[in-house]
């Protein structure tokens, strides 16, 4: 039966969250093939592997590739996976002989695929505090490292898009803002300037991750508010009017 070569099996060049490669090289020419599995899962047979199914008889994620010679990098691909996700990766190969000969044993690989999912708001975020007269602080906490944008308009204005949000453009914004770095971990705030009393305004917010490309939010969040009234003035010498 062939053996794999040093190093071998292991993830190859495409790691996108859509698509996964494992590279493979044998001390001799064959034939390989792949399930993918999430982490933990039940090991399954050799046989499964190559019916592509998991270890409960089930369809799962399946490739396969010829090895045309001995150390000869060939890849096995997988479309269809989950975006930032653990999956074991079980290989088996046979040689070309007639009958073949199978690998004793699967190989298993351990995988996290790539990040292609946009971050999500915590609960409760966005959100607006310390509103003012003028003035008012939006806030935004996300599920993974990345950052936000936000515009605010007058609340009847027409709701900007994502790119819109992100460039700054909005030619009824008020004002607007972005990027504004969140870990995670603790709340991230801007200041909204400009706004006028006792006015009514939604605020709309976009975010992305730290991923490379970043993966950017579908849709806007947004957040209605009001500002509140100016202070009386005061008269020289005289009562509060």
């Amino acid at each position: 039966a062939p053996g794999f070569k040093n190093g071998f099996p292991t993830i190859g060049a495409t790691n996108n969250g859509a698509e996964l490669d494992i590279d493979v090289q044998l001390d001799e020419a064959g034939h390989c093939y792949g399930v993918l599995v999430p982490r933990g899962a039940t090991p399954p047979t050799t046989a499964q592997i190559i019916a592509g199914q998991a270890a409960d008889g089930s369809a799962a994620l399946f490739g396969e590739v010829v090895v045309a010679a001995a150390a000869t990098t060939a890849t096995v691909s997988f479309t269809g996976v989950e975006g930032d996700a653990e999956y074991d990766t079980w290989i088996t190969c046979e040689d070309t002989k007639d009958p073949s000969n199978l690998m004793a044993a699967p190989t298993k690989v351990r995988v996290v695929t790539g990040d292609n999912v946009a971050p999500e708001f915590a609960e409760s975020f966005p959100a607006v505090t310390s509103i003012g007269a003028n003035t008012a602080d939006v806030g935004a906490m996300l599920n993974e490292p990345g950052r936000f944008y936000w515009c605010v308009l007058p609340v009847a204005a027409t709701a900007p898009s994502v790119s819109t949000v992100v460039s700054g453009a909005d030619p009824a914004a008020v004002d607007c803002g972005g990027p504004i770095d969140n870990d995670a971990a603790a709340v991230s705030t801007d200041g909204m300037q400009g706004l006028t009393a006792e006015t009514d305004y939604r605020v709309y917010v976009a975010a992305e991750d730290n991923s490379a490309p970043r993966n950017v939010q579908s849709g806007v969040q947004s957040v209605a508010f009001s500002t509140s009234a100016l202070p009386p003035a005061f008269e020289p010498g005289g009562a509060p009017e």
